[in-house]
């Protein structure tokens, strides 16, 4: 604050203006307020409020130094944030340009699996095709059940010896073409053979859609998945002779 003394001044017979700052770290020091407020002054004058009735002016002063300290501070603040964007705008683009590459890797992937897939598949399709036209054509009777003995496929030879057709034999058990002559023990001892994972061979004796009995040289063979559990029971006949 600036006070306007009434007394003359040493020099000049004007006002004796004396200005008192209270500064920054809050010390106190008596002025000269002509010269402290002209244009030599270490300061920036911010506002100037004379107080009405009274001798006195309020005058806010920011010193210099502290004005230069601040403009460093703030630029000092900005080029560090600018920074720190900066590596954050980095970083991101980094954790994007990853994310990216894992995307167009894993598609790649799925792309170059599909295609062996699809090789595999096809190439599977032609061993089934050849296999179903070797069973079809061959003039062994052929038939194929699941594990629990009931019928899946047969071949023509098959039904032209038994003299059903193919609807009225698939989805039924092969127990539709016993004819007795074989006890239970037979039976038995069939199960046990091929649930043990065992091929079993015998003679059987069969009955025809007709009723005649007939005898056929059977193999019967588990066929097993990857895991080695038995899934189908292929049969296989070398000779048929009427009973």
């Amino acid at each position: 604050m600036s006070n306007f003394d009434s007394h003359p001044s040493r020099a000049g017979g004007l006002p004796f203006v004396n200005l008192i700052e209270l500064s920054v770290q809050g010390g106190r020091d008596v002025l000269d307020g002509i010269n402290f407020i002209d244009n030599n002054t270490e300061g920036h004058i911010i506002h100037r409020n004379k107080i009405n009735g009274a001798l006195w002016e309020v005058v806010d002063i920011f010193p210099k130094e502290m004005i230069q300290k601040h403009h460093s501070t703030l630029l000092k603040n900005n080029v560090n944030i600018f920074i720190g964007l900066l590596l954050f705008s980095i970083f991101m683009l980094y954790i994007v340009f990853q994310e990216e590459k894992k995307r167009k890797t894993a598609e790649y992937n799925v792309l170059d699996t599909n295609k062996n897939l699809e090789k595999l598949i096809a190439v599977k399709t032609i061993d089934l095709q050849k296999f179903h036209s070797a069973i079809e054509q061959a003039k062994d009777a052929t038939i194929i059940t699941n594990n629990k003995g009931v019928i899946e496929y047969v071949n023509d030879a098959f039904t032209q010896v038994t003299g059903f057709a193919r609807k009225e034999l698939i989805g039924r058990t092969s127990n539709h073409l016993k004819s007795g002559k074989h006890d239970e023990e037979f039976y038995k001892n069939m199960w046990r053979t091929l649930l043990a994972g065992n091929p079993f061979h015998s003679v059987f004796i069969n009955r025809r859609k007709n009723g005649d009995l007939y005898h056929e040289d059977k193999t019967i063979t588990p066929i097993k998945d990857n895991d080695g559990h038995i899934i189908y029971f292929i049969g296989t006949v070398k000779m048929f002779l009427n009973a």
